[in-house]
C-alpha cells in the first residue's frame, strides 16, 4: 500500500492534468479611458439602451452636461443595447479623442461630445 504522501502526491497530478485547480485569479480588465458614469441594462419591451444611473461630478460626462436617467443609445453611432457593447466601442477610443454619445432624454434624441479621461 501506498504512504498518504504518495496518495495525495498521485490526485494532485491528477487534478492539475483535469484542470480542476483554479488558476491564479487575476483582476478584471478595464478600459483605459472612462467617462464617469455608472449605468444599469434597460430590460424593458421595446426599448434598449444603458440607463446612468450615477454621473461622477467634474468627470468628462459630467462636465459634457449628461444628466442621471439619461439613456446611452449610441456611441459614435455605433448602437449600445449591453453592457458588452459599450466597452467594445470605449476600447476602440484613443487617448485624447472625442467621442460622441447619443443620448435619450425624456424621449428627446440628444448628441454629447465627450473626451474621456485615462484611468489613474
Amino acid at each position: 500500500m501506498r504512504s498518504t504522501p504518495a496518495i495525495l502526491a498521485i490526485l494532485l497530478i491528477a487534478f492539475l492534468i483535469a484542470g480542476c485547480v483554479p488558476a491564479k485569479k487575476r483582476k478584471p480588465e478595464l478600459a483605459p479611458l472612462y467617462i464617469g458614469v455608472l449605468y444599469e441594462l434597460i430590460t424593458e419591451e421595446n426599448r434598449t439602451g444603458l440607463r446612468i444611473t450615477e454621473v461622477t461630478p467634474k468627470e468628462p460626462a459630467h462636465k459634457a452636461g449628461i444628466l442621471k436617467g439619461d439613456i446611452l443609445k449610441q456611441l459614435n453611432g455605433h448602437p449600445l443595447e449591453t453592457h458588452q457593447d459599450f466597452v467594445y466601442w470605449m476600447s476602440q477610443v484613443k487617448p485624447g479623442e472625442q467621442v460622441i454619445l447619443t443620448i435619450d432624454r425624456n424621449g428627446k434624441i440628444l448628441d454629447f461630445t465627450v473626451t474621456p479621461k485615462r484611468r489613474r
